[in-house]
């Protein structure tokens, strides 16, 4: 015969404890970083926008639909920019199963899980820290079953398209562009990009732009003009020389750009923030 007791350790030994979740929306730069870790599972689904995550000296952009994963006492360097707008879901979470649970699951090597929009996932993780936070009766067991349908469903979205043409070609998009954040060469061409991820021009663009939904000359354009807000914002720099340190050869071409991008023109931008 079992005791009650017993049943609810048996119980708890299969669950997934939620330890805290939440949402963020990304209202200014923010720059997480935990050499040690935490001693608990992270999971953090991207709503809108992206976050930029450091992997072994690599940077990588998870995207809206995509989540970070990160296990306990792994180092946790993330990056959220106010301009991207991010909305981001985070879920803290451990359990005995949860290893057993991601090797079931082919997830046990994976740190961002692409996946694209998805209501489902989006709905469960967005629940998880509904009812966790409201603390309705039973949370632990609602949330719990919730975050185990979210680890399965990322696992079918995960394994179906890890090794397929379209999961290679995003992952190349994502080191080129960490590369060029990194190296801070704004003046990269297409052709450079194409190079860099050993595609030809044409094939490169369709990529690029079916993984960040723009074309490449539109999203180097608007890197060149976040840069500009930066040198804006933070220096004392005149605008011909945040121009040119901004990729622009010529001062009136990036007047006219800053302006039909922004709205303001540069000297208007500086002195309204």
């Amino acid at each position: 015969m079992k005791y009650s007791s017993d049943i609810k350790k048996s119980q708890s030994d299969s669950l997934i404890t939620i330890n805290s979740c939440g949402e963020r929306y990304s209202a200014s730069d923010s720059h997480i970083r935990r050499y040690t870790g935490r001693n608990d599972y992270q999971l953090i689904y991207i709503s809108e926008g992206y976050c930029s995550m450091m992997v072994n000296d690599s940077i990588f952009i998870a995207y809206a639909g995509d989540c970070i994963l990160y296990r306990p006492g792994e180092t946790q360097d993330y990056f959220y920019s106010k301009r991207a707008r991010t909305h981001s879901y985070w879920i803290h979470f451990n359990g005995s199963v949860c290893e057993e649970l991601f090797k079931i699951l082919s997830l046990d090597n994976a740190h961002i899980i692409q996946t694209g929009k998805s209501r489902e996932i989006e709905h469960l993780v967005s629940n998880v820290c509904k009812y966790y936070n409201l603390k309705v009766p039973n949370r632990e067991l609602i949330c719990s079953g919730m975050m185990q349908s979210v680890l399965a469903l990322l696992s079918n979205k995960f394994n179906k398209e890890n090794d397929s043409p379209s999961k290679i070609n995003a992952s190349k998009i994502s080191e080129l562009i960490g590369h060029i954040k990194t190296v801070h060469n704004l003046n990269i061409t297409v052709a450079q990009c194409a190079n860099f991820c050993n595609m030809s021009e044409s094939h490169f663009s369709r990529v690029f732009k079916n993984t960040t939904g723009m074309p490449p000359l539109q999203f180097m354009l608007n890197l060149r003009i976040d840069r500009a807000k930066e040198l804006l914002d933070f220096t004392d720099m005149s605008i011909g020389e945040i121009a040119e340190a901004s990729g622009f050869n010529d001062q009136n071409y990036f007047a006219r750009t800053f302006k039909k991008i922004t709205g303001m023109t540069p000297s208007q931008y500086r002195n309204a923030f």
